[in-house]
C-alpha cells in the first residue's frame, strides 16, 4: 500500500484551493487534468401507503427563506431594441423582446441557494432595478442530465418565489408556459422578476441508491401537491396558476396507479443478472447475487401524464450501484475567514482480485468552495488509482482494523467576478493516519483533523 502518498500531499491541498482566486483577480492560464437471460418473475407489489390528507397550501409553513447568493451576478444593459442575458452556468437565459423596455436598463442574474420546494439545480435571482416591462419577457431554462435525475423532462415546471416566501408554479396547460422537447427547454413569460427555479413535479425516490448484492431498495414515485388559483400577496397579484406545497417528505403525494411498468436496464421486471423490480407507486428492487458489469443499473417506471383524454406514458429513472464490499461517505469541511471548502465523496471499496485485505475505491467526489466573491463547484469520478484501503484480520478471519487514504487530481474551475480559471489540483478526499484504526461496531467510522491547517475529515463505511 502506498501510504507515503498520504504523507506527501494529504493535508496541504484542500484548505488552500481558493487562495489564489481570492487574492488575484487575474488568474493564471488554465491547465488540463492528468490523466441475455430470461426475465425474472416480477416481485409482488408492496401494500399501498395510507392516504395522507392534502396539505393546507395557505399555511405559512410552506414559505421558504430567500436563497443566499451562491456566486457572482452576470449583468448586461438592455435597451428598447431588446436583447438577451444568460446565466454564468448556461442553464438560464432572459430574453427581452424589442419594445419591452423604454430605456437602457441593467439586468442581472445571480445564482442563489435553491429554496424552492422540489427545486432542481441552482436557483436564480433576476433583477432589473424595479423596471417595468411593457410586454412579457421570456425566461428559458435548459434541462441537463443532472436536472432529470430521478424524474423526467416532462415533469419539470418553473416556479417563482412570491413576497410571502411561498412558491407558484408554471407548467403544461398554462398560457405563459412552453415546453420544447427537442431543445429540452422550458420557458415562462413574465412581466416582473423575482427568485426563480426549475422544479420537479414527480420524482422517483431515491434518485440514486447503493445496495449490497442480494439486498433490496424500496422506490416510491411521488408528486408535489399544488393548488389552482391566482394569489395576492401584500397587495400584489401574482399571475401564477398553481401554488406549490413542500415537495419533500412527508407531504409528497403517492402517484398511485399512474405509475407502472417497472424495469431494470429496460427489461420489464428485471433479470437475475441485473436484479428484479416490481410494484406501482412503490416498488422493490432486489439486487442480483453477484456484482454485474457495469456495477450500476437503471431502474425505471412508466408514468401516465396529461389529461385523461390524452394521457401519454413517460419514463422516469433512478440509478442503483451494486457492490460486494464496503460503502459509505467521506466529508471534508474547512472554514477560515472568508474561505470555506467542502468535499463529499460517495465511495465503494472493492477487494482486489484474490485479496481479502486490500481494496480499491470507486464512486464520486464533489468539491464546493467560496472565498469572497469567488466560487467553486466541481464533481469527478473516483477510480482505482484514487484511493486504497487495507484491512487487518483477526484470528477468526474477520476485519478488526483498517487504514487508507484517497487523493484525486481534479480540474477545478474558479469563478470570480473579474476573471475565471481552471486549475488541476490533487484533492485529498479521504485522510487517515498510517496506523491501523479499530472498527467500531463492525463499521469503519472516524474523524481526523488536518494537522497543517483548518479542516476535518469525517467518514463512515459499512458492508
Amino acid at each position: 500500500m502506498a501510504f507515503d502518498r498520504a504523507r506527501t500531499g494529504l493535508w496541504l491541498v484542500v484548505p488552500a484551493m481558493l487562495a489564489a482566486c481570492g487574492k488575484d483577480p487575474a488568474p493564471p492560464a488554465a491547465t488540463s487534468a492528468a490523466a441475455g437471460a430470461p426475465a425474472a418473475a416480477t416481485a409482488p407489489a408492496p401494500p399501498p401507503a395510507p392516504k395522507q390528507p392534502p396539505p393546507d397550501l395557505s399555511d405559512p409553513k410552506h414559505a421558504t427563506p430567500a436563497g443566499e447568493a451562491a456566486g457572482p451576478a452576470v449583468r448586461r444593459r438592455i435597451g428598447p431594441e431588446g436583447g438577451r442575458l444568460g446565466s454564468a452556468d448556461g442553464r438560464l437565459s432572459v430574453e427581452v423582446p424589442a419594445g419591452a423596455l423604454p430605456a437602457p436598463t441593467e439586468l442581472s442574474i445571480t445564482p442563489i441557494a435553491n429554496t424552492a420546494h422540489g427545486g432542481v439545480g441552482a436557483g436564480y435571482r433576476i433583477e432589473a432595478g424595479g423596471a417595468r416591462f411593457a410586454q412579457p419577457v421570456s425566461l428559458v431554462f435548459k434541462a441537463d442530465d443532472a436536472s432529470l435525475e430521478g424524474t423526467a423532462f416532462e415533469a419539470l415546471a418553473i416556479a417563482r418565489r412570491m413576497k410571502d416566501g411561498r412558491w407558484g408554479a408554471f407548467e403544461d396547460g398554462d398560457d405563459a408556459f412552453v415546453r420544447d422537447v427537442a431543445a429540452r427547454t422550458v420557458t415562462v413569460r413574465t412581466a416582473s422578476f423575482s427568485d426563480w427555479s426549475l422544479v420537479s413535479g414527480w420524482q422517483i425516490r431515491p434518485a440514486r441508491a447503493r445496495v449490497k448484492v442480494g439486498g433490496t431498495v424500496r422506490f416510491e414515485v411521488k408528486e408535489c401537491v399544488t393548488q389552482t388559483g391566482t394569489f395576492t400577496v401584500d397587495g400584489e397579484t401574482y399571475t401564477v396558476p398553481k401554488r406549490i406545497a413542500a415537495c419533500d417528505e412527508p407531504e409528497l403525494s403517492p402517484i398511485g396507479p399512474r405509475a407502472s411498468g417497472w424495469a431494470v436496464d429496460g427489461t420489464p421486471g428485471g433479470s437475475p443478472q441485473k436484479g428484479t423490480v416490481g410494484g406501482a407507486s412503490t416498488a422493490t428492487y432486489t439486487a442480483p447475487a453477484s456484482v454485474p458489469s457495469p456495477d450500476t443499473v437503471t431502474v425505471s417506471a412508466q408514468i401516465l401524464v396529461g389529461r385523461a383524454s390524452a394521457r401519454q406514458k413517460v419514463l422516469s429513472t433512478a440509478t442503483v450501484q451494486i457492490h460486494d464490499g464496503w460503502a459509505g461517505q467521506v466529508t471534508f469541511e474547512s472554514s477560515e475567514g472568508s474561505r470555506t471548502v467542502r468535499s463529499v465523496a460517495d465511495v465503494v471499496w472493492t477487494a482486489k482480485p484474490g485479496s481479502k485485505t486490500e481494496f480499491v475505491a470507486s464512486g464520486t467526489v464533489k468539491v464546493t468552495g467560496r472565498q469572497r466573491d469567488c466560487t467553486l463547484e466541481e464533481q469527478a469520478p473516483i477510480t482505482e488509482a484514487d484511493g486504497e484501503l487495507e484491512l487487518k484480520l483477526g484470528p477468526d478471519g474477520q476485519p478488526v482494523a483498517y487504514r487508507g487514504f484517497g487523493m484525486k487530481p481534479m480540474p477545478l474551475r474558479f469563478v470570480c467576478p473579474k476573471a475565471s480559471a481552471t486549475r488541476t489540483m490533487p484533492i485529498a478526499w479521504f485522510g487517515t493516519t498510517e496506523a491501523f484504526q479499530p472498527l467500531r461496531d463492525g463499521a469503519m467510522q472516524g474523524t481526523l483533523s488536518a494537522p497543517d491547517g483548518p479542516g476535518r475529515w469525517t467518514w463512515s463505511f459499512t458492508r
